[in-house]
């Protein structure tokens, strides 16, 4: 079976409650028709104002903030989360009532939903910032970043076909703290949701001292870190990519590595790095890209591409699901293995 196909099971079996704020989107109205249809998650699509002519395929779906019954609850659920302390329950409120982003991740905090999936119209950066002003950084993880799984064509390459891509929506330049969460993150996910055993490359323009520079020498460090909390990892760098995924090249260029041209867990120097690449995958090999979605928060949630297409919030949405039950943030899974 297929990944995005393992993943869609596993979401059928754990039915979560996912809110779509971009209902004036028709690529997410298509998109919650079939999560529904298929019985992927329950939808809750937020939308401003009752239309007489409603979509009956979606009917009790649709969430109204102008009457919705809990939204007390919800401005005070708000003002408590902010940090400032005085904040206006009118502000929040009308910050509830004309922002249904805002309006969807309190309803998360809330625990009136499990995850949020958003982007299709929003910027990254206003799907980030309310996800961490609403729902806060899981301080056991201490960073926030974006991670990708990527289902690749080539045989070749990986177990299964299965990457992880990390970070490739937040950090534009990890330092070497952020680079050593996301690489135990990343392989945690990858180990948690499919059983595959992650295997990390610490990416650079550089194989095993072939050139040096201060990504370079951050990939060593953190690599020498990970090792140290982590011994039992597989994990390498520096690497560039094809000695990190190809078994004839690995061996004139890191021999010693470990990974054996096998990685399937690719952690970037940069966001430039990781944003480039995973876009040049999806499009140029036709590889499916499913996310990114959101680690280090208190809940997990996505961020949609805005270019993303039906099929790809679907798929967002079913990986959102199963991800909630790993626990909120993935804070602590996964530290046992």
């Amino acid at each position: 079976m297929l990944a995005v196909e393992k993943i869609k099971t596993s979401a059928k079996e754990k039915r979560k409650r996912i809110v779509l704020p971009e209902s004036s989107d028709e690529r997410v109205v298509k998109a919650a028709r079939t999560i529904i249809d298929e019985g992927i998650a329950d939808i809750f699509l937020i939308k401003e104002k009752p239309h007489v002519k409603e979509d009956k395929e979606l009917a009790g779906h649709f969430v109204y903030p102008s009457t919705y019954p809990k939204m007390n609850d919800l401005v005070e659920i708000f003002v408590k989360s902010q940090k400032k302390k005085d904040a206006s329950r009118q502000e929040a409120r009308d910050l509830l009532l004309n922002e249904p982003l805002y309006f969807a991740v309190t309803m998360v905090k809330a625990g009136l939903a499990d995850s949020v999936v958003a982007g299709a119209t929003y910027p990254t950066r206003d799907v980030i910032r309310a996800n961490i002003r609403c729902l806060g950084i899981d301080r056991s993880v201490g960073v926030v970043f974006g991670l990708f799984i990527i289902e690749a064509k080539d045989s070749s390459c990986g177990q299964d076909n299965i990457f992880v891509f990390a970070d490739c929506a937040v950090i534009p330049s990890p330092n070497k703290r952020q680079l050593v969460k996301i690489c135990i993150k990343s392989a945690d996910l990858l180990q948690g949701l499919f059983n595959i055993e992650p295997r990390v490359a610490l990416l650079t323009y550089s194989s095993h001292g072939s050139a040096e520079g201060e990504s370079i020498e951050l990939a060593r460090e953190a690599l020498s870190t990970i090792r140290g909390i982590r011994p039992g990892l597989c994990v390498d760098g520096e690497l560039q990519l094809d000695a990190a995924i190809v078994p004839h090249i690995y061996r004139h260029k890191a021999p010693q590595s470990p990974l054996k041209g096998r990685a399937n867990v690719l952690i970037f120097p940069n966001l430039d790095a990781a944003n480039i690449t995973y876009k040049a995958v999806e499009r140029f090999a036709r590889a499916k890209a499913v996310g990114p979605i959101l680690i280090g928060l208190n809940k997990i949630t996505s961020d949609l591409s805005r270019g993303c297409d039906t099929e790809d919030i679907v798929n967002t949405v079913a990986l959102t699901s199963v991800l909630t039950g790993f626990g909120d943030g993935l804070g602590t899974w996964g530290t046992s293995r």
